[in-house]
């Protein structure tokens, strides 16, 4: 495996989210021969993330994806990791046309980018199965919705990212993830796990604001992080689903983050869920057949790190 990281020029755009946190660890793990990795962020980089930079493997570059000049100074690449995105729902929902512009004009301008023979994925996301009820769901699925759903500008933006990926015939992967949580994210992130983890450590006490009913599976960023590199390495087809086994509903969620932070939850009189899925739970059928069944983290486990992480967070404000 470690072959394949050797004389690369590796861009992984999206450094400082959850995901890209989570690469460059992975990278910074893997000994690699006279190899770059030259990645973007668009905010301040976090401290975790500038320990690496006095590491002469990896180089940051302030950069908007949004904009055209700023694309233009990254160099060609072997392998491009496209993971910026705007994911935690208050980003995406108040900030439409920048979250299309980072999936579809950035997407084009980074495949344009991508050397010949070179490896490119793109981190979609399982919210293209938004309004179906069957799951847990396939990679053949499509999800419907209305241009005017809340998540429309989110869900669209990456059906079309990874349109623009299938039509480039270029060698692009394309990750389908689905609820990767883990370290790595800043005060007030907003989705709903580390929202509960904040509350929890915050007030001591969790307030479910709407979906107590609904189903949402877990995969720990690590357990993500391989399977992708799997995929990139030796995955057979393109379209794969990422994502966990650990299925709750989100008063289980709450309930299990109540334990582990010694607090007590409770239900708000109002619901508010901005248009979210009441399932989010994908096939692995096609990774485990193709790779082997993997053996995830628990969900316990990974919940630890995210409170201890949340811990550190409310420290250093």
């Amino acid at each position: 495996m470690t072959d394949f990281f050797n004389d690369k020029v590796i861009v992984l755009t999206g450094a400082s989210g959850v995901i890209g946190t989570h690469f460059l660890r992975s990278l910074n793990n893997i000994p690699m021969n006279n190899s770059v990795v030259i990645s973007t962020y668009n905010r301040a980089l976090p401290p975790h993330i500038e320990a690496l930079m006095t590491d002469v493997r990896f180089k940051f570059i302030p950069m908007d994806l949004t904009d055209n000049d700023h694309l233009k100074r990254l160099p060609r690449a072997d392998v491009i990791i496209h993971a910026a995105t705007l994911s935690p729902p208050q980003l995406f929902l108040t900030n439409k046309t920048d979250t299309l512009k980072v999936n579809t004009t950035a997407t084009f301008a980074l495949l344009d980018k991508l050397s010949v023979g070179g490896t490119f994925l793109y981190l979609s996301t399982s919210e293209l199965y938004n309004g179906l009820t069957n799951v847990p769901f396939k990679e053949t699925d499509i999800g419907v919705i209305p241009t005017d759903h809340p998540r429309a500008s989110y869900i669209e933006a990456k059906r079309c990212g990874e349109v623009i990926c299938l039509s480039s015939e270029k060698n692009v992967k394309i990750a389908r993830a689905s609820l990767v949580y883990g370290s790595g994210t800043r005060h007030n992130d907003g989705r709903v796990l580390y929202d509960f983890v904040d509350q929890a450590l915050t007030y001591g006490e969790i307030v479910i604001k709407g979906g107590r009913e609904n189903i949402r599976t877990y995969c720990y960023a690590e357990d993500a992080i391989d399977m992708m590199w799997d995929v990139v390495i030796k995955g057979k087809d393109v379209i794969y689903n990422i994502g966990g086994t650990s299925v709750m509903t989100i008063t289980e969620l709450a309930n299990k983050i109540a334990i582990a932070t010694k607090t007590k939850f409770s239900f708000a009189n109002k619901e508010s869920m901005h248009g979210s899925p009441s399932a989010v739970r994908v096939d692995m059928t096609k990774y485990n057949d193709e790779f082997g069944e993997y053996k995830y983290t628990s969900f316990l486990e990974g919940l630890s790190v995210v409170i201890d992480w949340q811990k550190h967070l409310l420290t250093t404000k």
